[in-house]
């Protein structure tokens, strides 16, 4: 079946409602054009994912943005002394799927030059000869988050880039969130933040005016 509402319905039609009844969903991400309200009838029904695949039931709205992306920042900011980008998710010369390990550097700006070569780079941070061991380190964050902490020694910084695309031709409604490939990307908006790892309320807040 299409739809994961003809798929319900279909399920109506069994005929002893006490037995178990399981739609099995194949992976990727369905968007609902509609709520499926579920009632006593549907009892004893399982909506699961087919084996081990993924699903994703979406309320959101799919929008195509392939082509129509017009870059307006793309670039280094500044550098920021005494914050950390990694904190406490690796040991020293260490890596993870948050953070990678580039190796050492003589300073903060080569440091920073690597970043900005690297395209899987997001931020930096560089430790000086005051950090033990991760003493002239230098640390890429590669999975998009910016969770900067107060560090003695770490000097971090990140990459600026701001997209704009025209949805007009997409009749698009009104929405406060946008996920693109899965993950949240921030909105223009004063100060800027992630409000999934940044907080709702900041002050000063407010969203960049057209």
């Amino acid at each position: 079946l299409k739809t994961l509402a003809q798929a319900v319905k279909l399920s109506r039609f069994k005929a002893v409602s006490e037995q178990q009844k399981i739609i099995y969903m194949r992976s990727g991400v369905y968007f609902l054009t509609e709520a499926i309200e579920l009632g006593p009838t549907d009892s004893n029904l399982v909506i699961s994912g087919y084996k081990d695949e993924q699903i994703t039931i979406s309320g959101g709205k799919l929008y195509h943005f392939l082509g129509i992306w017009k870059e307006i920042v793309n670039e280094m900011g500044p550098l920021e002394p005494g914050i950390t980008a990694v904190y406490d998710t690796v040991d020293a010369g260490e890596s993870s799927y948050q953070v990678k390990y580039y190796g050492e550097t003589n300073d903060s700006m080569e440091c920073q030059t690597a970043c900005e070569k690297n395209s899987s780079c997001y931020a930096f941070t560089w430790h000086d000869n005051t950090t033990g061991s991760f003493s002239n380190m230098c640390y890429f964050r590669v999975d998009g988050l910016w969770v900067p902490k107060s560090k003695a020694g770490a000097t971090s910084g990140k990459k600026l880039k701001i997209l704009a695309a025209d949805l007009s031709d997409q009749n698009p409604n009104t929405f406060t969130s946008l996920f693109i490939n899965g993950r949240r990307a921030v909105r223009a908006r004063y100060p800027g933040g992630n409000p999934e790892t940044t907080g709702l309320h900041t002050n000063p807040t407010g969203y960049v005016s057209s």
